[in-house]
């Protein structure tokens, strides 16, 4: 599931698709300026992400969590600042390695669960 979500976060679709952008990236500036309600809504959202990422039947292990934490934020800080230069060269590389990181931690995770991790 989270290397479908990675995918997803980073694929071109995703970034083509300006009106249908995921929340934690298309909103990230705003919702640093909103009220607290807001906030602490965007923190469950990104906590829901993190958790489904790092969701590998050991969800006590903080090393999962930490690596979930981490493809996250490549995950969104890699759109964001891909979008911000859509046709330029170095968003499409900030892209590119931002996927072969998250992708890396995923192989990583299952390296060190025996199989297990980000998958």
């Amino acid at each position: 599931m989270a290397e479908r979500m990675i995918e997803a976060y980073l694929g071109d679709d995703h970034l083509a698709d300006r009106r249908g952008q995921y929340p934690m990236i298309a909103l990230s500036s705003e919702i640093a300026r909103a009220a607290p309600e807001v906030q602490e809504r965007y923190g469950r959202l990104l906590s829901t992400m993190i958790s489904l990422l790092a969701t590998d039947g050991d969800e006590g292990d903080d090393t999962a969590r930490e690596r979930a934490m981490a493809v996250a934020a490549l995950s969104v800080g890699g759109m964001i600042l891909a979008q911000t230069l859509p046709e330029s060269e170095l968003a499409a590389d900030v892209r590119r390695a931002a996927l072969a990181m998250a992708r890396q931690a995923g192989s990583d995770a299952r390296a060190d669960a025996g199989g297990g991790g980000i998958t």
